[in-house]
Order: structure tokens, then C-alpha cells, then sequence
């Protein structure tokens, strides 16, 4: 009897000790996953703070990403978001394609900046573009090109409190603004088909930030920020001269 009972407990122990192991590994794996392939579709550094994964209800909540710009810009990152909350159907995950009920991302902070070859913001999508196109042409399905394989059906994504960080200039001397943007709402993404990759799901969020960065941008005194910017350059010592010039040039005067 002592013997079943002793068991009984070990089984019990490695059951507990088994799921706290796929518990941790899930967010070791996830958070590996976005640091691997971020960079890969937004050629620029991806950082994820933390991963807290509940496998038997589906939710997740990831912090503190940050994703960097291309080469060329100089602000120190494109996005930060200080939260993300995910609700997904478990039992989907065994599938080739994976039912999420919502995606929320809060409080995300954006750069828009604007250099001689344009933005920050167009240059991550048109990347993101390229690596989500590479295996659709080929249909290779590789996970550098399709972020795993895996394909999503995501029922509503929305992307709340946004602030967008408008930052004009050149090293030493940039001039920025804080304008707020309106939030995002998308339902039913790869519902038409058999669903999309996640690669696809990053361009279409992409796409509307850049759309809403672009309106918020319009209604911004972005050739007041490079005046003053150049004043600012042309007044600092050794070279300002030279930087004032580069700002005329970015807005043609």
C-alpha cells in the first residue's frame, strides 16, 4: 500500500514537475521566436522584456518590446510597447493554423522619423514587405520567410494609446513632437483564406500605423521643427554650418 502510495506521489511530482517545464520553455521559446525572426523581418535590433504564458487558457501577455530602427536612422528605436495581451484557442495550436480570438496591443510609443531618403516607418514596412513576399513567391513556407509556418486567424487586433514621437533633424541637433493617435481596430484577418502568416499580420499593422502616422504627421509644423533645428545647428560649434545645409536639403529650401 506504502508502495502505490509512493507512486502515486512520484507521478503526481513529475506531472507537476513536467508542466512547469513546458510552462518555462514556452516562454523561453516565444521570447527566442521574437528575437530570432523579429530582426529578420524589420532588419533592425527586436528586443522582448518578458513573456508570461498560461497554455491551458490560451492567454498571454508579452512587455517591454522594443524594435529598433533600419540602418540610416538614428532615434534609438521605432516602437515600444510597454504591453501586448493574446487570447488564442489552445486546442488550435496542434493545427497548421492557429484560432486567435484577440490580439491588444497598449500603450505602444512610435517614432516617426524623417530623414533625406524618407521615414523610419516606411522603411520597416517595405523590409517587413520583402521577408512576408519571400516565401509567398516561392511558396517555400520556410520560417524565415513565413515566421515558423504557422498560419493565424486572428478575430480582433487592436492597437489602443498610441503615442507618436515626430523627430526631424540630424545627429546633435534633432527637433521632435508628441502627437497622440487614434486607435487601431482590425477583425477577421485571414478569415477569407486559409489564413495568413505572422509575418503578414506584422505588415498590415505596419500599414495602418504608417497611414495614421502619416495623417498625424500632416497636421504637425514639420518645417517649423527643421528651422528650428537648423538655427540650432547652424549656431553650434565646429561643422554647424554643414548640418544646417543638410536640413535645407531634406525639405528643399
Amino acid at each position: 500500500m506504502k508502495r502505490l502510495m509512493l507512486i502515486g506521489v512520484i507521478v503526481v511530482v513529475l506531472i507537476v514537475g513536467g508542466l512547469v517545464f513546458l510552462y518555462l520553455s514556452l516562454n523561453r521559446v516565444i521570447r527566442s521566436a521574437v528575437e530570432t525572426y523579429g530582426p529578420q523581418a524589420t532588419k533592425s535590433e527586436v528586443k522582448l522584456g518578458s513573456v508570461n504564458v498560461s497554455p491551458f487558457s490560451g492567454n498571454a501577455s508579452l512587455s517591454n518590446l522594443i524594435v529598433g530602427n533600419p540602418q540610416g536612422f538614428k532615434t534609438p528605436s521605432a516602437f515600444t510597447l510597454g504591453a501586448m495581451s493574446v487570447s488564442l484557442d489552445v486546442r488550435s495550436l496542434l493545427s497548421d493554423t492557429v484560432a486567435i480570438r484577440e490580439i491588444v496591443i497598449s500603450a505602444p510609443e512610435i517614432t516617426y522619423e524623417l530623414g533625406p531618403r524618407g521615414s523610419n516607418l516606411a522603411a520597416l514596412q517595405k523590409n517587413v514587405e520583402a521577408y512576408a513576399g519571400a516565401g509567398a513567391k516561392d511558396g517555400s513556407g520556410t520560417p524565415q520567410a513565413q515566421g515558423g509556418g504557422k498560419k493565424v486567424i486572428i478575430d480582433r487586433l487592436r492597437v489602443e494609446k498610441s503615442k507618436l514621437n515626430v523627430s526631424v533633424g540630424v545627429p546633435l541637433q534633432a527637433q521632435s513632437t508628441t502627437v497622440v493617435l487614434p486607435d487601431i481596430e482590425m477583425r477577421d484577418i485571414g478569415k477569407k483564406g486559409q489564413g495568413v502568416s505572422m509575418a503578414d499580420v506584422v505588415e498590415k499593422i505596419l500599414e495602418e500605423v504608417n497611414r495614421n502616422a502619416a495623417k498625424a504627421v500632416a497636421n504637425v509644423d514639420i518645417k517649423g521643427l527643421a528651422e528650428k533645428a537648423r538655427k540650432e545647428a547652424e549656431g553650434a560649434a565646429g561643422g554647424g554650418k554643414g548640418l544646417g545645409e543638410k536640413l535645407k536639403g531634406l525639405f528643399g529650401k
